[in-house]
């Protein structure tokens, strides 16, 4: 089950209740619950930090991070440093914020050379970046993709709504 959580977390409590309703009590349920923070950092501030390393102690949950493509008009460098600081958080030792993969918003659908070219080089930074385990990449263009793009990703999502 996929979860974007693109609220800040204010306090200790911000985020409890969808731990306690979703990840404490589906245990065997496997949730990502994609956490999308302002990088102006490396690492988030204490607010994050904290709910991250809450949501990390289920072992149901994955915590994949987000960055932007803009369709590919997002700069590569750009997505690729974003992504560096993210796998950075592997080693943060004053909590568990681990990035377990990245979520690419506004991901390309149709192939040509340079929409292959782009979300292959992304992609294959973030597995390599995340390291072993770690590179669990989804891609959302919220459209139905071409079957090139399935190659490069864990996951696709084809549809966005509200419930």
């Amino acid at each position: 089950l996929f979860l974007p959580l693109h609220l800040y977390p204010y306090n200790t409590s911000s985020w409890s209740a969808m731990m306690t309703a979703v990840a404490a009590a589906n245990p065997t349920l496997r949730f990502h619950v994609e956490v999308a923070p302002k990088l102006s950092n490396v690492y988030p501030d204490v607010n994050y930090q904290n709910a991250i390393s809450g949501l990390n102690k289920y072992s149901n949950v994955q915590t994949p991070a987000y960055a932007p493509t803009s369709w590919a008009n997002r700069d590569k460098t750009a997505v690729m440093g974003g992504i560096s600081a993210y796998a950075a958080w592997n080693n943060f030792s004053t909590a568990n914020i681990a990035a377990h993969g990245i979520f690419f918003d506004d991901s390309l659908s149709l192939p040509s050379t340079t929409t292959l070219s782009y979300m292959e080089t992304i992609s294959t930074y973030a597995k390599t970046a995340l390291g072993p385990g770690g590179g669990h990449i989804t891609f959302s263009p919220g459209v139905v993709v071409d079957p090139l793009f399935y190659n490069m990703a864990d996951t696709v999502i084809v549809f966005e709504n509200s419930w």
